[in-house]
């Protein structure tokens, strides 16, 4: 499409797990070489240095884009910004930067009049007290989205479709597929007339569809969508904890371990990590109200060694406990104590035998 291209972010090896490459490179510009030196373990020196001058990694990321802004100011751009460690950890920690970036957006706000905006994030916070509240558990499976649309059309019928759509239940997969929709509508040169007369007929793409449409893929449910039960934001009303000490309990929170363990052996890890065993006076069990029979249970439950504290779904079915969750959430902090492990999704689930 002849754009000039760039990709920068700050957290390399959660950002590309078990990757060995590209056949070409990802992006005509790449900061991968400041995420390499920032992020390898033994940068201890270079992190140090940052902090004893304040600075950090999102002025760096921010600085790149200013050039590369400046750089091909006459020209197509696309543009893939992910900023982790601004606010990862913590709740207040994106607001310091809210004067820079507001500086830097409006020094190119004559070229982002005429540019798509996606700002979004992959999940909330999820570790801390806030986590432990009932918003702060829907935030963390709640990414947030918001787009901007070139100055022209915004007071064009697709703002309708837009604001229509964003009542439906998005996910991801619907991004994706709304960014195939704009490149192949501006491939094609039909995206004043697309935006000027919305089609109705649904555009899909992998498991989502463009959100640029009148319709979307219907019926918008969690299981329709792709979307894992433990990330659907349906309400889950649920009944009185059971006690923590009965046979339910155990057989619940046995399940999980069992789960996550089996996880471990099949990537061979198990000579790397520990076995976890429940702390079984902590668990947390309920059962989800529901209209029909089935006995699905939200769990949390907390093991040893390291204290790990892991939640997740759970359904009881001819006296077998099945977990319907595919990952179990880390709900705590875990440091290094994963640190053993090659694989990066399997890092929360592990406690290295050397820790």
């Amino acid at each position: 499409m002849g754009y000039h291209s760039m990709v920068a972010e700050d957290w390399v090896p959660l950002g590309w797990p078990d990757c060995t490459g590209f056949a070409r490179p990802s992006a005509k510009h790449v900061m991968y070489p400041f995420q390499q030196l920032y992020n390898q373990d033994n940068a201890t020196k270079t992190r140090e240095t940052f902090k004893s001058i304040c600075r950090e990694t999102y002025e760096d990321i921010a600085s790149y884009w200013d050039q590369f802004m400046k750089t091909y100011k006459n020209e197509s751009q696309f543009v893939f910004l992910w900023n982790v460690n601004l606010a990862h950890n913590r709740i207040d920690g994106l607001y310091h930067a809210d004067e820079p970036y507001y500086r830097l957006l409006e020094s190119h706000e004559k070229r982002l009049e005429n540019a798509f905006v996606f700002i979004l994030g992959d999940h909330g916070l999820r570790h801390g007290k806030v986590r432990k509240t009932k918003k702060g558990e829907l935030e963390d499976f709640n990414p947030f989205l918001m787009v901007s649309v070139p100055d022209q059309y915004r007071d064009s019928p697709i703002m309708n479709v837009l604001r229509k759509n964003s009542r439906n239940l998005i996910s991801h997969y619907d991004t994706y597929a709304s960014l195939i929709h704009l490149s192949k509508m501006i491939k094609g040169d039909t995206l004043k007339e697309e935006f000027e007369n919305p089609s109705q007929e649904p555009f899909k793409a992998g498991h989502g569809s463009s959100y640029f449409r009148v319709n979307m893929n219907q019926p918008r449910h969690c299981s329709d969508l792709r979307i894992p039960y433990e990330y659907c934001l349906c309400d889950k009303s649920l009944e009185k904890p059971i006690a923590a000490n009965s046979t339910t309990a155990k057989l619940l929170a046995d399940s999980i371990v069992a789960s996550m363990q089996a996880k471990i052996d099949e990537l061979k890890m198990t000579h790397l990590c520990s076995p976890r065993t429940v702390k079984y006076a902590s668990t947390v069990a309920a059962k989800l109200v529901s209209e029909d029979k089935r006995k699905i249970y939200k769990v949390q439950i907390t093991t040893n060694p390291g204290g790990g504290v892991f939640s997740g779904f759970v359904e009881i079915r001819d006296g077998t406990a099945l977990p319907i969750s595919n990952r179990f959430s880390r709900e705590n902090t875990y440091g290094k104590q994963g640190d053993c492990v090659v694989n990066i999704e399997e890092l929360p689930y592990c406690y290295c035998k050397n820790s």
